[in-house]
């Protein structure tokens, strides 16, 4: 059986991205290959026109999204942005809708997919973080049942390994939060009409969870 390829949107400054472990390159490919999908990475410069080569879309872990994407200042709070990286998931994203190519975010990747299709974001807020240990869970979600992702996951709490200080504030339209953390943010959306979801907290961190798995083969599932 034919293996679904799958686009991977990635910075251009892949050394300084890939010193966090939670947006390391590589890991997000693995992913992808232990779920039975062939990955492809895609970076700034390159069309967006590539999206008719490929199966689905997967939007990763990375840095800030500038604030003016969704209507804002910056604030103090604000960390580092990638402007080019910006544009190129913006277009990605907006593409990807556009065809009803099934997408997956990942903690960036989740706020991406909510900014480019009409949602904002708080830039900052007081959260659980992780430590040292990227694949240590940082506190609790509850997954909101009858959502395609509690049916996924088969489960309706879990423990999840996020470090995020911006968070979904307004979820895009055709979008619903899914799953929030145990303080109150929203830790993942969908569409399932859309063949879309994204989650806040880091799978490739923890490849062999079994909600890891879960999530990987219901992306999987949406290109058979």
């Amino acid at each position: 059986m034919r293996r679904p390829m799958v686009a991977i949107t990635w910075g251009r400054d892949l050394v300084r991205r890939s010193a966090n472990p939670g947006e390391n390159a590589l890991k997000y490919q693995d992913l992808l290959v232990r779920a039975g999908m062939t990955p492809v990475l895609i970076t700034p410069g390159v069309s967006t026109s590539v999206l008719s080569r490929v199966d689905g879309l997967l939007v990763p872990g990375g840095p800030d999204i500038a604030p003016r994407i969704y209507g804002q200042e910056s604030t103090d709070e604000l960390g580092d942005v990638d402007p080019e990286l910006d544009q190129l998931e913006l277009d990605a994203v907006r593409s990807g809708h556009a065809r009803q190519m099934p997408m997956l975010g990942i903690c960036r990747g989740q706020q991406l997919i909510n900014v480019a299709l009409g949602g904002t974001l708080h830039q900052h807020i007081s959260h659980p973080q992780w430590g040292d240990d990227p694949a240590q869970a940082a506190h609790g979600v509850q997954i909101l049942p009858g959502t395609h992702l509690h049916r996924l996951l088969g489960v309706g709490t879990a423990r999840v390994n996020s470090g995020h200080h911006q968070a979904i504030h307004s979820v895009a339209p055709d979008f619903v939060a899914c799953a929030h953390s145990t303080d109150g943010w929203v830790e993942a959306i969908e569409a399932q009409s859309l063949r879309a979801m994204a989650v806040q907290w880091h799978p490739e961190e923890m490849p062999d969870a079994p909600t890891t798995h879960r999530l990987m083969d219901g992306f999987r599932q949406w290109m058979s």
